[in-house]
């Protein structure tokens, strides 16, 4: 929960507070801003005094080195005067310095091979030290010229201490000795100027060298040790040794916080350090922070206290307002106050307009309530009644005030046990809708019921009650009990038309489709609704639809054909698609009726074919020739390969039917027809046109005598066998024929007519023949 200051305090309590608050703030925000700011100038001051004096500490070591080689240079140059090859004579002129002895702990002469030859602390036998293992001595001769050694401990007295060496060459270039001088870092005439520098009582210097080995340390037990041999990492100090120079802050190993200084030294690079701990260095700024806190937390209580008397007198007519809030009379005339002329005369006349804004809100409400077609009521947690509409009150005109009345009390023990699980419920949390069938009284069967249970839940998550509404909804169940009625007569009609019907909307999603689709498709009319129309027919199919379904939606009625596998076979089908248009207008889906004509398309091909085709004698008829030969000569005139057409009848044919009847006639007619077929070729064509008369149409013919040969065999085929052994009927034939390249200008009814010409040509020349025009030149051949 968030935290709210104690309601128990009074507005003025609250107030001075708050003003003694914002003082203190203020006043310890500009102490703290203007002492960070002393700080800052004051941390500025002592580092920049302590770099000065560390740099003239430097300057000091310096000079001590130089002027202790100054020395050793001097006292080399001496050796001139003993004679080479002689280092006898040297320690008698070494023994003349001792005042050597104020500025080195020892001076040696070593030769070449690391032998001390002469020695100021006294003569040792020639080859009782050698010195050749030290560091100083071997990096003197690779640098060729003296040194000053790294801090190191003396294998005879164990002290700590540096080595300055100065080399003496002979004539030729070689070397002739190596002069030593050691300097005990424990010496206090060596660091007597620095043993009494302090920073504040409690800083103090320190020296490493780059290596990080301490040269002097306030601490002597830890001389010649690593600065971090103690455990721990110095961050402060390992940055000096990695280079830095200047002032920083930071924490000892301890963890006191301080600050620091560092400095090399020119002659033997080693670090000078400085500490001073921050306590001490800006005690006076922390004692001023304290008096200033103090001093601000005294001013913020003399401003409450200032800040309390003037709100307790400014705040008394709140005061008045408070009293008259909290004890209100809901049946004051409002309108007959009167208000101060200032903010909380203001604040009451606006607090007095809100109640009478929420007084005809809470009427409006009531009068809704009321008036609603429903039972409205709130029960607590013990089912008590706090609230019920008219409508409740009409219901149980006899029972009195029902507020505070248990439900059970109200309503009998019988619908109390039918409504208890759901109030319960409700209080659990939930909210419950439920129908029942009865009424909210005993004995009342004839109504259906709309329960909701509505739980009431307070700003703290708890349930302090339930709403309950209950609406009478025997119109909307009879009609919906009408509509599904309805439905159900129309899924039965549907599903019973031997037609697939369905609807889908804008998206193109199934919405109905009757009991058909499982027996075209194989799926059951409910797996497919919601589902998208492609995934149903098929992508091919979708898409050749696509146009159909567009017109459609854009509110024209679309009729199409189309071929559909089912059961294993194609169908051809027709569908019709009528627009779904609502009463705005707007189209929101299709209806789509899908018909398996297969059967009459079958019978349409059946009398297709018959109406080409003769009856007699199944061959094409002139309305086959009428389609054909147009196209027939077209080729010939693309190709310009020749053609033929050949116009035939059966000579004397009213005779045979006559003498004979027609019986025979048609019996002549059908054998005629099976000759003709059976001497042509295959790509050939024969017509019976009506009548005796017959046409034969020849294509891809590679010259004119190939149309003669078969005119020539088909008069010798007719005339050689007779058509009926019984009569011994002969029968003959003449033919018209003409071949040839079509002109571009000819067209099917003159090349019939030329060939009906040649017909009656050779008819002319006493039947039993053909007579050949030939179509580019039409000239007659012999026949």
């Amino acid at each position: 929960m968030p935290f709210h200051l104690n309601s128990r305090l009074s507005l003025k309590v609250r107030l001075s507070w708050g003003v003694a608050a914002v003082v203190l703030l203020a006043t310890f925000a500009i102490a703290t801003i203007a002492l960070h700011h002393v700080r800052q100038q004051l941390e500025k001051s002592i580092t920049e005094d302590l770099f000065q004096r560390l740099s003239a500490i430097s300057d000091a070591i310096d000079l001590k080195f130089q002027s202790r080689r100054t020395l050793l240079k001097t006292l080399s140059d001496g050796f001139e005067s003993v004679p080479p090859g002689v280092p006898t004579q040297l320690q008698p002129y070494i023994e003349k310095f001792q005042s050597l002895r104020d500025l080195f702990d020892n001076v040696s002469v070593i030769d070449p091979d690391g032998n001390v030859v002469a020695n100021l602390g006294g003569a040792l036998p020639f080859g009782a030290v050698n010195v050749a293992d030290r560091e100083y001595f071997t990096e003197s001769l690779k640098l060729s010229k003296g040194i000053i050694s790294q801090p190191y401990k003396n294998r005879y007295t164990g002290l700590p201490q540096v080595t300055m060496t100065e080399l003496v060459w002979n004539q030729d270039g070689s070397l002739r000795y190596l002069l030593y001088g050691a300097i005990n870092l424990k010496d206090q005439r060596f660091l007597d100027g620095l043993q009494g520098v302090k920073f504040g009582n409690t800083g103090y210097l320190f020296i490493l060298n780059s290596r990080g080995i301490i040269v002097d340390l306030p601490d002597k037990s830890r001389i010649l040790q690593h600065v971090d041999a103690q455990g721990g990492t110095n961050m402060v100090t390992e940055r000096a040794i990695a280079g830095f120079e200047g002032t920083t802050t930071g924490p000892t190993r301890a963890g006191v916080l301080g600050l620091y200084a560092f400095k090399r030294t020119h002659e033997t690079d080693w670090i000078l350090g400085a500490f001073f701990p921050e306590a001490e260095a800006f005690a006076s700024v922390n004692a001023i922070e304290k008096n200033a806190w103090g001093g601000a937390l005294l001013l913020s209580v003399a401003g409450g206290l200032l800040a309390a008397a003037v709100i307790r007198q400014q705040l008394k007519p709140l005061g008045v307002l408070h009293d008259r809030m909290r004890n209100i009379d809901t049946t004051q005339d409002l309108q007959t106050l009167v208000y101060r002329p200032d903010e909380i005369g203001s604040l009451a006349k606006t607090f007095d307009e809100l109640m009478r804004k929420q007084k005809a809100t809470e009427q409006q409400i009531r009068t809704i309530i009321d008036n609603i077609p429903a039972l409205v009521s709130h029960v607590d947690t013990e089912f008590r009644y706090t609230f019920i509409n008219a409508r409740v009150r009409d219901l149980y005109p006899d029972s009195g005030d029902l507020l505070g009345r248990s439900v059970q009390s109200v309503r009998g023990g019988e619908l109390f046990a039918q409504v208890a699980p759901h109030l319960q419920k409700a209080l659990e949390g939930e909210s419950v809708v439920v129908e029942r069938l009865g009424s909210t009284k005993v004995g009342d069967v004839h109504h259906t019921y709309q329960a909701h249970y509505i739980p009431d839940i307070g700003p703290d998550g708890q349930v302090k009650g339930v709403f309950a509404m209950s609406f009478d909804t025997t119109a909307l169940t009879t009609a919906l009990h009408k509509q599904e009625t309805s439905q159900h007569f129309l899924r039965t009609i549907t599903d019973n038309i031997p037609a697939l019907i369905s609807y889908f909307d804008r998206n193109n999603r199934i919405a109905f489709a009757n009991a058909t689709v499982g027996a075209w498709l194989g799926v059951q009319p409910e797996e497919i609704i919601g589902t998208h129309l492609e995934s149903v027919i098929g992508a091919d199919r979708y898409l050749y639809r696509a146009s159909m379904i567009e017109s459609a939606m854009a509110g024209h009625r679309v009729e199409f054909e189309s071929e559909l596998h089912l059961q294993g076979e194609e169908r051809f089908t027709r569908t019709i698609y009528v627009p779904d248009i609502g009463l705005d207008q707007q189209v929101r889906g299709v209806f789509s009726l899908t018909l398996d004509v297969t059967e009459s398309k079958a019978i349409e091909k059946k009398l297709e074919q018959l109406a080409r085709q003769d009856g007699l004698t199944r061959l094409p008829n002139r309305t086959e020739l009428q389609e054909t030969l147009p196209m027939a000569i077209a080729r010939s005139q693309r190709t310009g390969v020749a053609l033929a057409i050949m116009f035939l009848d059966i000579d004397c044919f009213k005779q045979i039917n006559d003498e004979y009847g027609h019986g025979v006639g048609d019996g002549v007619l059908i054998e005629f027809a099976n000759r003709l077929k059976n001497t042509v070729r295959v790509t050939d064509c024969v017509y019976r046109l009506g009548g005796d008369e017959f046409v034969i149409v020849m294509e891809h013919l590679a010259d004119d005598d190939a149309a003669t040969g078969v005119a020539e065999k088909i008069v010798d085929l007719i005339r050689s066998t007779p058509f009926d052994e019984t009569l011994k009927l002969k029968v003959t034939t003449s033919i018209g024929v003409l071949s040839g390249v079509p002109k571009e200008n000819a067209d099917a009814k003159t090349l019939l007519e030329k060939a009906d010409a040649a017909l009656y040509v050779a008819k002319a020349g006493g039947r039993d023949r053909f007579h050949l025009v030939v179509i580019h030149s039409e000239s007659d051949k012999p026949t």
